[in-house]
């Protein structure tokens, strides 16, 4: 489509962050293009190896020098206990409407989430309630509406975190109208600054 935005590599700014922040405000500015622009793929994998995936919300990307990218969830649920086990994840932003694709990879650190779940809704803030039974063994429905009924949303439960991912890798995917389409990659290094390549797309 011509009226996807273009995108030069070689102007493309020496830190990721400053990228993944402009696509992403594009992206945001443009919710009929991309109605869930915060929306992202977190990719994990469990204690045999075999990869797990599900969409978080991106609930904010923190300063550098330390800059990561934060999402939360009960340690409890199968991607807390997994992310215990192994702390290296993946990210995966979409935004088909302008031909977008960021991924990201890290290790994640874990911290406690009441600030997270002090900013929710008071819906939301059930859902985060009951969120350590996730993808337990449901009788019904009505299981379920009764729980978020009498969910307790005055505090944080003591399992919800704010996970963060400090990323090692990024590569941004742009779609190109003629079809010379971009890939560009980020690599840290060891300084903390970032090694920039184009890789074929």
């Amino acid at each position: 489509m011509s009226d996807r935005p273009a995108f030069d590599p070689d102007s493309a700014p020496a830190d990721p962050i400053e990228l993944l922040r402009t696509w992403l405000s594009a992206a945001v500015d443009l919710p009929r293009v991309d109605p869930l622009p915060r929306a992202t793929v977190l990719s994990t994998v469990d204690e045999f190896g075999h990869p797990d995936a599900r969409v978080v919300m991106l609930r904010g990307i923190s300063p550098a020098p330390s800059a990561g990218l934060s999402f939360a969830s009960s340690a409890l649920s199968p991607k807390g206990r997994q992310l215990a086990d192994t702390p290296w994840a993946a990210l995966t932003f979409h935004w088909p409407g302008q031909g977008r694709q960021v991924r990201v990879r890290g290790q994640v650190t874990a911290a406690e989430g009441a600030a997270d779940f002090a900013a929710r809704p008071p819906g939301s803030r059930a859902e985060v309630v009951v969120g350590s039974r996730q993808s337990e063994p449901l009788s019904d429905l009505a299981e379920l509406r009764a729980a978020l009924a009498s969910a307790d949303v005055d505090a944080a439960p003591a399992d919800w975190t704010q996970y963060t991912l400090r990323p090692a890798e990024f590569q941004f995917f742009q779609i190109d109208p003629d079809r010379v389409h971009v890939r560009l990659r980020y690599d840290r290094a060891d300084d903390d600054t970032w090694r920039r390549r184009l890789q074929w797309p």
